[in-house]
């Protein structure tokens, strides 16, 4: 039992050389996509004119250095000095085999602890909206390390390349995860999630999905034994300093099996009111306009950052809602170019008339909120940036009759 977790540690360490290569990419990658006019869409015919362009312009530069170092060449008609080269003595130390093999485990040691300083928690509780196309997929990092990840996308490609890019090999940790609701574009990278992180518990409303990827996950979550549970009206639980509690669906609404899958599974997803310090944040999954009379009835409170829901459709975050919560910042996580128009023309009008700034991970990436001390701080990995201030209302701090439950425990029923 004292050698299981060696083959886990082995394959980190070996596998960091690699992890960090693919930090220098992204980064270098980051760097490009944040110069202007890195990424611009073109309509038919001007998109294959400018490729057109493109291509001749490389032959051309490519012809011309040619051209030039054929001439540097044939100028060099002429003796060349001999230089003189004098070979400098390496110092004795390196002349040795132990020599050089501490030199290298110092280096190496110099690159790891500045590698673990760079991830370790900052103490700034953030909300990270994932880019994983049409879906969701939220990360929520609390202050001191702990974990919840909302959804998991619709391609658990998208989402492990998400969280790798976020989360260093050494800490493959994700305290819960919480599923909205069972839609494939919520669930189906979920279960390869199991495979390369450790998960303590998953949450859900309490109903079995009707696609493949949820037939997954149910399946390794039963063959993993990771413990799970339902959560419902009343349920609360903390990311550290977030407080979080779920607004809805209420208790013995939810049936087992779907009697349609569109909207009857859409309207059965967690909502989580969030609060730290004069932050609040709401995410909706993807609940349709059934469900906001409901929970305006109960009285809902000003938000400085609102996860839209079901992706900006039409048929959702209706007006009332969105003049009682007020958001500062919504973010739509959807897909470039999918095929339900989301966000629709209706819900972008909507949220410009409810005054908030608008992020979209099709145009923008993914969305990053520190949720700190003093501005909201929002930074997009297509290098948009946004600072306001907490937004009206929200230090009227939310009521917390009961102590909320830690991750790592069951959610408890108030």
């Amino acid at each position: 039992m004292a050698l299981a977790g060696l083959p886990a540690a082995f394959a980190t360490i070996l596998g960091l050389p690699a992890w960090l290569l693919f930090s220098v990419v992204v980064g270098i990658v980051r760097a490009g996509a944040s110069l202007p006019f890195a990424s611009v869409q073109l309509a038919s015919p001007w998109d294959a004119v400018a490729a057109g362009v493109s291509g001749l312009t490389i032959l051309a530069a490519t012809a011309w250095a040619r051209r030039r170092a054929d001439r540097a060449r044939t100028a060099h008609t002429g003796a060349v000095p001999p230089i003189a080269v004098t070979r400098r003595t390496p110092p004795s130390w390196w002349r040795s085999r132990m020599g050089r093999l501490l030199a290298g485990s110092l280096a190496a040691s110099v690159i790891a602890l500045s590698v673990a300083a760079v991830h370790r928690p900052d103490g700034v509780p953030r909300v990270i909206v994932l880019d994983v196309g049409q879906g969701d997929a939220i990360l929520v990092e609390g202050g001191r390390g702990g974990r919840l990840l909302v959804d998991g996308g619709p391609d658990p490609g998208r989402l492990l390349v998400a969280l790798d890019e976020r989360l260093p090999p050494w800490d493959r940790r994700i305290d819960i995860v919480v599923l909205s609701h069972p839609h494939e574009d919520h669930a189906a990278g979920l279960a390869s999630l199991l495979d390369r992180y450790v998960v303590d518990r998953v949450l859900e409303p309490g109903m079995f999905g009707p696609g493949p990827g949820y037939a997954a996950l149910n399946a390794e979550l039963f063959e993993r034994g990771i413990a799970r549970g339902t959560l419902a009206t009343g349920d609360r639980l903390a990311v550290d300093d977030i407080l979080f509690r779920v607004l809805w669906p209420d208790p013995g609404t939810v049936p087992e099996r779907p009697a349609e899958s569109g909207t009857g599974i859409n309207n059965v997803s967690i909502v989580l009111l969030g609060e730290i310090g004069r932050h609040r944040l709401l995410l909706t999954g993807d609940i349709e306009e059934e469900i906001d009379p409901r929970l305006l009835a109960r009285g809902l409170p000003t938000v400085d950052l609102l996860k839209v829901a079901h992706h900006g459709s039409r048929t959702a975050s209706t007006d009332a809602f969105l003049t009682a919560v007020q958001p500062a910042i919504a973010v739509i996580s959807t897909g470039r170019g999918n095929t339900y128009g989301h966000p629709t023309p209706e819900a972008m009008e909507r949220l410009r008339a409810a005054g908030a700034e608008v992020f979209r991970t099709d145009e923008d990436g993914s969305v990053t909120v520190d949720l700190g001390p003093g501005p909201l701080r929002v930074h997009a990995s297509g290098a948009r940036t946004a600072a306001l201030p907490t937004g009206p209302g929200t230090a009227d701090r939310v009521s917390w009759p009961d102590p909320p439950i830690r991750l790592g425990y069951d959610a408890q029923r108030a």
